[in-house]
């Protein structure tokens, strides 16, 4: 672009001469396509999955300067997903409207003229960004320009498509994996472990691969790939690593199907019978790492082998002599003085399981005692329950009854039965007389939990307890003084939710999850259920906080306490009822007192609301994750104007970790400023997706659901889908006028409002 001011003033006066002379009548002007040949290319990019890449476009208008355009270009959505915000224009273009959805990318723009006036040179338009999906096939994904057009002066003007470059990502990724081999102890076996697909030539890796050192014991490990090999192993530990690089830098890089190296395993003696699996972890690149000759590092998927134990021939026995007869008298065995009781637990019996309500005996029940405590452990039958899996397809409920007294319940399953579950999109219901703890098998994330155990456990030496129980003395102790401190009662005990991995002496609470989980806590007939205002739940540092909670009647007339969080600790319904006395008779009095009984909004003092105050950002950040019944983050990214002692500084932090909220392009968040309602309905935007609210909306153009309000081209393009989701959900109904009003500020009655109804929607409460 010319910079100079007598080149700009010179086309600013043109441009006003123009516009003038059309104005009057005096003139027509017409650019015809013929005239206007610019040329419109596409940039490259690669990566590996997981990866976020970034794709430029730029432009040569040739001969005849251009002051608008508009692209539309398209990406294959099984290999790149668009990333939020990632339509970047260059400084002096103004975006007006932008989408990537769809397998499209479209974007209107235009110069800003008060700087710039025309695009006369050849320059970078715009950038968009994508994240290559995890699974993603290797090779080239094309970027392609579906239409284009630049307005000169007057008229806009297809690109001939003889002047467009189009684009691609070029995916590097690759499958590795070890062969199945078997043998009987004492035996050797030799596993090959090679390159099964690759999308380029690999110039160098590292890798480590964990065993079962109880079965197996690496004797030597040969390279296959050339010079510069290097293995190290620890029968120990159960772990070997191998490396290779090509010393001519890639002019020796090897292609799929190529054996890296084979470990040669000794079977010990007394290895017990069935499958030991050789595993590998391909997140971190300090267990695996795959380059190509560009030296990019490439996405990874392991294949892994295994080891089969099958018994040896079973000896003939060696004849016993018969004893010969003497006077001396045969002596009985001596109990040993040290002998102990056994501390096995009780054995209580089969228990019963279904699966989408067909029962079959796939579990065992053992009682037993933990810090004087008495615990009930349901342990399922691996092979009973994958063989119902199987008949009865994906989405299976896969329910756990267990009825007991037993102060501690315990449902117990394998690593590999929880994978399997996943993969077959089941949900576990562990259900006791107190409670049901409802969650999908992906919830509790098995392959998480292998990573930081380490790849040398075994799927199936994993063990998953899910438990519920009543608290110990002194955890109840501090439920009861977090009730005080926050104002509210208890109406029966706290129930603990907990889930753990173990695996020998090493254990991992499993306290998180990326979707509400849902419990069901059944309210004893001496309860009365409109008193129910909501849950709590109580965190470990003794903080209270709301969770989404309603109440229901079930089939057989008990009543039941549905809460549903994103997180695991102790849980109790409470009765905190709350009136705000400036709240009577305004538009909002129900719902503001609603909230407010819930703990999601606060009054500006005991009595009163203020209900058509403004809200600040800060303000509608804390509430909304107070809504959600967030737990607060305290090391999450935050903003420069965001001091850590700020009392918002912990919900503001939460709200960003879960991508409710973003800031502003010079880092910093406001959090005193009034929240504009568009902004609103875009945090409330990015909660359904939380939600899972979001999920269950048809996809339709913004435009159409934004339709009936007459100000609708008021919002900023960067709010427009996420008010369009929310009108659609009717979240966001307009104000009394009929308009959406997004440059207004919120009041205190329109978020509670905003909050109950995305609750509601989402079937929360």
């Amino acid at each position: 672009m010319r910079q100079d001011s007598k080149s700009r003033l010179e086309k600013r006066v043109l441009a006003l001469l123009l516009v003038i002379a059309m104005c009057c009548g005096l003139m027509s002007y017409r650019v015809q396509a013929s005239d206007l040949q610019p040329v419109l290319t596409v940039g490259n990019a690669a990566g590996a999955p997981g990866e976020t890449v970034s794709i430029a476009v730029y432009a040569d208008p040739g001969d005849h300067p251009f002051y608008k355009f508009a692209v539309k270009l398209s990406y294959d959505e099984n290999v790149l997903e668009p990333i939020a915000d990632g339509l970047t224009l260059e400084p002096g273009l103004v975006k007006f409207k932008s989408s990537a959805t769809g397998g499209q990318v479209s974007l209107n723009a235009e110069v800003d003229v008060v700087n710039l006036l025309f695009v006369e040179s050849y320059m970078k338009l715009f950038t968009v960004s994508f994240k290559i999906k995890q699974g993603a096939a290797g090779g080239d994904s094309p970027i392609t320009v579906l239409s284009a057009t630049t307005t000169e002066e007057i008229d806009p003007v297809p690109v001939e498509q003889a002047n467009i470059t189009s684009g691609k990502v070029s995916v590097y990724s690759l499958s590795v994996g070890a062969a199945d081999k078997s043998g009987s102890p004492g035996d050797t076996v030799v596993v090959p472990v090679s390159i099964g697909t690759t999308s380029a030539d690999v110039a160098a890796y590292g890798i480590k691969i964990g065993f079962d050192a109880a079965a197996l014991e690496v004797s030597s490990i040969q390279g296959k790939t050339g010079n510069w090999f290097d293995s190290s192993f620890d029968n120990g530990s159960g772990t070997m690593t191998a490396g290779w690089a090509d010393e001519l830098g890639g002019d020796n890089a090897v292609s799929a199907g190529t054996e890296l190296f084979e470990i040669s395993f000794k079977i010990k003696s007394g290895a017990s019978a069935g499958d030991k699996l050789l595993t590998a972890s391909t997140s971190d690149a300090l267990n695996m790492t795959f380059v190509n000759v560009d030296g990019l590092e490439m996405g990874k998927s392991w294949s892994g082998g295994k080891v089969t134990v099958v018994p040896g021939p079973t000896p003939t026995p060696t004849p016993t002599p018969s004893p010969t007869p003497s006077s001396t008298p045969t002596q009985s065995p001596t109990p040993s003085a040290t002998a102990k009781p056994s501390a096995t637990p009780t054995i209580a019996g089969g228990a019963e399981v279904l699966v989408n309500g067909k029962p079959e005996q796939a579990g065992t029940a053992t009682k037993g005692e933990r810090n004087g405590q008495s615990v009930m452990t349901v342990a399922i039958d691996a092979a009973k329950l994958e063989k119902k899996l199987s008949e009865e397809g994906k989405g299976a409920v896969v329910t756990i009854p267990v009825r007991t007294d037993s102060q501690v319940v315990i449902g117990e399953l394998n690593g590999q039965m929880v994978r399997n579950m996943e993969n077959k999109e089941a949900v576990v219901e562990f259900k006791t007389d107190k409670a049901t703890y409802t969650l999908p098998a992906k919830q509790i994330n098995i392959a998480a939990i292998s990573e930081q155990l380490g790849s040398v456990v075994a799927l199936e030496d994993i063990v998953i307890q899910i438990e519920i129980a009543e608290p110990p003395a002194e955890r109840v102790k501090d439920v009861e003084l977090a009730a005080v401190e926050g104002g509210f009662e208890l109406l029966l005990p706290p129930l603990e939710f907990t889930i753990t991995a173990k695996s020998g002496d090493r254990s991992i609470d499993v306290s998180t999850f990326n979707a509400y989980v849902e419990r069901t806590i059944v309210l004893p007939d001496d309860v009365d259920p409109s008193r129910i205002t909501t849950a709590v739940v109580v965190d470990k540092d003794g903080t209270a906080r709301h969770v989404p909670t309603r109440v229901e009647r079930t089939a057989d007339g008990r009543y039941v306490a549905i809460v549903n969080s994103l997180t695991n600790s102790t849980y109790s319904v409470v009765w905190h009822p709350l009136t705000f006395a400036d709240a009577e008779g305004h538009w909002a009095q129900d719902i503001v007192n609603d909230m407010g009984s819930r703990m999601v909004v606060n009054g500006i003092d005991e009595t009163r609301f203020a209900p058509d105050q403004a809200v600040t950002r800060a303000e509608f950040a804390s509430i909304l994750v107070r809504g959600l019944g967030l737990r607060l983050e305290r090391e999450a990214a935050s903003f420069s104007d965001v001091g850590a002692a700020a009392w918002y500084a912990d919900a503001v932090r939460t709200a960003y970790a879960h991508r409710l909220v973003g800031g502003f392009g010079d880092g910093s968040f406001r959090p005193n400023d009034e929240v504009t309602r568009e902004q609103a309905m875009t945090m409330i935007a990015g909660a359904m997706v939380l939600t899972g609210l979001k999920d269950r909306l048809a996809s339709a153009d913004p435009d159409a659901r934004l339709h009936p309000f007459a100000d609708a081209g008021q919002l900023a393009a960067w709010a427009r889908q996420g008010a369009a989701d929310t009108v659609a959900v009717g979240i966001i109904t307009g104000r009394a006028d009929g308009e959406l009003a997004p440059q207004a500020s919120v009041t205190k009655a329109e978020a509670a409002a905003m909050l109950q109804r995305l609750l509601r929607q989402s079937g929360l409460i």
